[in-house]
This record gives structure tokens, sequence and C-alpha cells, in this order.
């Protein structure tokens, strides 16, 4: 045992400690993870030298490689804890590193030295498994994982993680790979907000079942396996700024739904207030039509197999990927295709105003769409001195505040759609114990160091309204209290783009 990761019993949620080498959790993949330093592999050491002496790691010769060799060590760390067997992949093709495109993403310039020197030498170290191609392999890459010793050492020595990511405003291809871009002030607006948005996250204690998830801790579920856990966000666009822009990263957005009851906040039990059907009413709003009462009641058929088909009608691409994934449902063949082709005629006919939006690639519009809204309402909630645990479509919140998330949430969406709608509420198990007279002054119980863009007056060039842009953000350090929680929310209020939009 190492004493260094949480884990569920799948039948009553109690936290017990197991080894990071059991896995027994469901079919791992074994595909090849890449080494692209965007979002999941921003994982290192919190202390570079500490890690490096505690492991018996030579000096690296500039801190640039120090520096990559401690991303390196902490994607093995991450990767080999979720699964043992899973390579991750990286390029040894000096071209590779010399696209400018990627390099927004990169923690230093000279990447091709630094990567290459550290992967061989800790595969010298025996600390990796590494898989080096030859020169001329196409479409195979070099690969390396951790060893069994090097899970044990880090465990052992109890060695930390952070992520610390270059950027966390990521654009991606078709493909799913980041891309370049150039910054404008909407996108550095959006970064600060963001980092704003991570300093509020990262000051709550938030726990499950019991259990305090700290950063860098794995976390392991009877479905899913977590080998570093943040509660920090990226924005993720696809192809352009007008798609996507969904809030990712944290823990607690990929373990099973019915873990989340177990959530506290600062010691409170929580309640998640969510949107039913919400990417189907943001079509139907698209289109400016109606969306028909239960829209995935279809008769004769499973109600949670009519929502994954029309989701998936609506995210695909083109109707013979929806066709080819909706099949999958059921197993495929000649069968599978025929079932899956008489859903998606039952669901055109019962959608008929939106059927022309079926495999386009819609949902990344509509994820556009619901990325403003949960902008909107952390916005709000940090302006008022409280944060949400954003999972999309719904926001886990302390019960104390779940009446006026909702009422937020009510606000955005009609600001967002134009119409009025209804907002669920989840309740969480946790609410046996009345917890509610515990920390309800605030949630942000830590003092907070929070970059803000604060909103200017006129300013003049750029004609237009809006007011301009804002003079250059300033770190405001403010103690824990009620007080400090005030001048936070009065100095949101004055930077927020959400104030301007309402």
């Amino acid at each position: 045992m190492t004493g260094n990761e949480f884990l569920f019993s799948p039948n009553s949620f109690a936290s017990e400690i197991f080894s990071v080498f059991q896995m027994d959790i469901e079919k791992p993949s074994y595909a090849d993870k890449p080494l692209v330093f965007a979002w999941q592999t921003d994982w290192r050491p919190r202390q570079l030298e500490e890690a490096e002496a505690a492991i018996g790691l030579p000096s690296a010769k500039t801190r640039d490689r120090q520096l990559v060799r401690g991303y390196i060590l902490g994607a093995a760390i991450q990767i080999g804890r979720e699964n043992l067997e899973q390579w991750i992949s990286y390029s040894r093709n000096h071209n590779y590193y010399a696209n400018p495109a990627r390099k927004r993403y990169w923690p230093v310039n000279n990447m091709y030295a630094a990567v290459v020197s550290s992967v061989d030498q800790l595969a010298g170290l025996d600390l990796i498994e590494h898989q080096r191609m030859p020169p001329g392999n196409l479409h195979w890459q070099s690969s390396f994982r951790a060893t069994p010793e090097l899970l044990r050492l880090f465990a052992e020595k109890k060695i930390e993680l952070i992520l610390a990511p270059p950027e966390r405003i990521l654009l991606r291809d078709a493909e799913g790979r980041p891309i370049e871009y150039r910054d404008t002030e909407q996108i550095r607006r959006w970064r600060r907000k963001l980092e704003t948005f991570n300093e509020a996250a990262r000051s709550l204690n938030v726990s499950l079942d019991g259990h305090t998830i700290r950063e860098g801790e794995p976390v392991v579920t009877p479905k899913n396996r977590i080998g570093a856990s943040t509660v920090t966000m990226f924005r993720v666009f696809n192809r352009s700024f007008k798609m996507g822009g969904r809030f990712y990263g944290p823990w607690f957005q990929n373990i099973e739904k019915e873990l989340r009851d177990t959530i506290e906040i600062n010691g409170n039990s929580t309640e998640e207030p969510d949107y039913p059907e919400h990417h189907a009413r943001l079509l139907y709003d698209s289109c400016e039509r109606l969306m028909p009462p239960e829209p995935f009641i279809l008769d004769g058929w499973p109600r949670k197999v009519v929502k994954a088909a029309f989701y998936t009608l609506l995210n695909a691409e083109t109707p013979t990927a929806a066709r080819r994934a909706i099949a999958e449902l059921f197993g495929r063949g000649r069968e599978g295709y025929a079932k899956a082709g008489k859903l998606i005629a039952e669901i055109e006919r019962k959608h008929p105003a939106v059927a022309n939006q079926f495999g386009t690639g819609a949902g990344l519009r509509l994820m556009r769409k619901d990325s403003e809204i949960t902008e909107y309402i952390l916005g709000k909630l940090l302006r008022g001195g409280h944060f949400a645990l954003p999972i999309h479509d719904s926001y886990r919140v302390p019960r104390q505040i779940a009446d006026r998330t909702r009422a937020i949430m009510d606000e955005a969406l009609a600001k967002a759609t134009r119409k009025p709608t209804r907002v669920s509420m989840a309740i969480s198990s946790a609410q046996v114990t009345d917890k509610t007279a515990k920390n309800t002054t605030s949630l942000l119980q830590n003092g907070l160091g929070l970059e803000l863009g604060l909103g200017g007056g006129g300013g003049g060039g750029g004609g237009g309204g809006g007011g301009g842009a804002p003079p250059p953000g300033w770190v405001a350090w403010l103690p824990p209290g009620p007080a400090s929680l005030g001048v936070l929310s009065y100095l949101y209020a004055s930077a927020s783009e959400l104030d301007r939009a309402a």
C-alpha cells in the first residue's frame, strides 16, 4: 500500500487507501497518450529540486532542461497512476518542434533538445521504459512510460504534483490537436477571468465522501481513474473561437454522477442544480422553434438510448458518422445498423424542425453558447462572494446557496435564449445531516491572489460603445474574511464583462 491514493468502494462509497498498481477498473485504454504539453500532460513536481534529490536525479545542464524533465516525470506519474501499461508518445523529429503553431503550449523555447535529452537520461536511469523508434519510421513515434520503481519513489517520498500549464486558453483543430492563435483583447479578458475563477476554485476545500481532494492527488472510483486531480479549469475552443469554449479540467467532472452527491464544499453538503435537456433547448432556440415536451421519449425505445442517439446526431460531423456511432449502441453489425437507421428516422420524425442540424457538428456551436452561460453563472456567484463547481450543464454548490444559484441559472439562460426556463435540482445525499449553520457567511475562506482587469472609463481610441479596453491587470492580495470578500466582490463586479452584458 502506498497511502497515496483515494479509492471508493462501489457499494458504500466508503474511502479506503489502496495501491496505485491495483488495476481493477473497467477496460483500460492502451492507445498512446501524446506528450503535447496542452492540458492533460502539464503536471510536474511542485518542488523540482526536492523531487530530483528524492529520486536521485543528477543536475540538469540548464534550467530549461530541468523544467521539461519535471514535466516528463509528471506526465509519466499521472498516466502511470491511471494505467501502468499506458505509453506516452513523443516526437524525436526536429521539424516537429520547429513548427511555430505548437510553441504557445510549450514551457520552454528549445523543446527539442530538452525533451530528447530528458527522456534519454530518465531511461538510462531506469525510471522510465523507452521505446525509441528509428528515423524514417513513418506514423510511429517514440514513446515512454513510468516504471514501477518511479511510481514507488513518488509515492514513498510523497512527491507532490502541481498543474502548471503554459496556456489555459486552448484552440484545437478538427483532429483535437492544439493550434496557434493570435491574442486579442477578448482572449486576454477570457484569460484574466479564467485566472480569477481558478483562484476562487483553489480557495475552496472540496471533499469527496469525507476525504479532502488535494491538488495532484490521484482518485480512483469504480468506473474512473484520475492520475492527478485539480479543481482548476481550462477553456477549450474548437477550430475557431466561435465553437466550443467549455470549461474543462476539474476532477469532479470526471467521476460518476452518484459520487458527486458525496461532495462537500468547505464542510457544507451540496446540491447540483442543472439544466434539463440543455443542448436540445439551445438547439431549438437557435432555430427559433419550440421544442416538443419530453424530447427523448419515443414509444418502444429506452429514454437513455434516445437521448444518447439524439446527442450523437447533434455532435457528429456527418450523417454517416452519426449512424455508425449510434449503431455501436446496438453492437454494430447488420442488425445494429438497421436499428440505428430506424431510431434515427423516428428521432427525425419527432424533431422535424431541427432535423437539418443533425450530422452537421452543431454541438460545437452549442458548446460555445453553454460556455457563455457558465461564464455568466460563475461570475455572478463570485460577485456575491460564492463560487460553484461547474459540470457543463449543472453546478455543484453548497445547499444554502442552491436556490440563489438556480435563480442565476434561470437568469443566464433567459439572457442567452430570450426565453424563461426551468432549472432542476439534484439533491445531495450528504444532506442527511443539517450543516447549514457552518460557513454561511461565504464559501471563499482563504485569501485570494486575483488578477483583475478593472474596466476603466472611456479611453479614446477604437470608437464604438463599451468603454474601451481595461487598464493592465493588477494583483489584489486579500486576507480571509467577509470584509475582504466584500472588497473582492466589488472589484470583480467592476471588472466583469458580465455587468456590461447585463
